[in-house]
């Protein structure tokens, strides 16, 4: 009776250990992330196909919600990959949507799953053919990024999201070059100190190729150098840094 009374209390605050994710999570996890970092599109596509199977039917040790947003994570970094055709490219955003709405229906305070909705909104706005289309995504995607940094104003996943859209929005919207290089500084240190943190961990490599344009864009081209420098360290096979964002520096 005593033995079980204590673990009833163990459990209500929270001293038991939380079911271990099973190897074949932490394999997938782990090779969606460096799949994105490289823009491999084959592990990428093979790494979504994994996601699918536990979104579909989680595993012990993983939580409904993070499987959608696992789901949804590799649809979005697919639907952004300039070898994926543009009906596809769109059909994945919206899957994408759907997964990252499910996942925070399971879970409200998941402000991963908020501020990566935002950014897949933010994706559809950038495709949309209307005006009328990007007004009214505009505002929800707003109210997702909030909603996740009202949860985890240190969130460096949202610091930089947020960061991207204030680098690309025109000044008329919004756009503030120096809040976004101020919030790409701030995700790539925590990053950085936290690179052995469980998923979703993504982000890093991402922190330092976005803080180098952002450096870039204000003329500082041996920072921007540096942090460039940085991300192929993270992600060696990146033919973007290797073949775009370092030659450009030379121009």
């Amino acid at each position: 009776m005593r033995t079980w009374v204590a673990a009833v209390l163990m459990l209500g605050t929270g001293l038991i250990a939380a079911q271990s994710p099973p190897p074949e999570w932490t394999a997938l996890t782990a090779k969606l992330s460096q799949a994105s970092d490289a823009a491999n599109l084959v592990d990428l596509r093979a790494a979504r196909a994994a996601a699918l199977r536990f979104a579909v039917a989680p595993a012990a040790g993983v939580r409904p919600a993070l499987a959608h947003y696992t789901l949804a994570y590799a649809d979005y970094r697919l639907s952004l990959h300039p070898q994926v055709a543009g009906a596809e490219q769109q059909d994945l955003a919206d899957e994408a949507e759907q997964h990252l709405r499910d996942a925070v229906r399971l879970d409200d305070r998941f402000a991963d799953a908020c501020g990566l909705l935002s950014a897949v909104l933010g994706a559809k706005i950038a495709r949309a053919a209307s005006v009328e289309a990007k007004m009214a995504l505009g505002p929800e995607s707003s109210a997702a990024m909030q909603r996740g940094l009202s949860l985890e104003p240190d969130n460096p996943r949202l610091l930089l999201i947020e960061g991207i859209a204030l680098l690309r929005r025109p000044a008329e919207y919004g756009g503030d070059p120096k809040g976004a290089e101020a919030r790409f500084r701030r995700a790539a240190e925590a990053l950085d100190a936290a690179k052995d943190a469980p998923w979703p961990n993504w982000g890093r490599f991402d922190a330092h190729v976005w803080l180098g344009q952002a450096l870039a864009l204000r003329g500082d081209l041996k920072a921007a150098r540096a942090e460039y420098t940085t991300a192929l360290a993270i992600a060696p096979a990146s033919s973007w840094v290797k073949d775009s964002l370092l030659p450009a520096l030379g121009k």
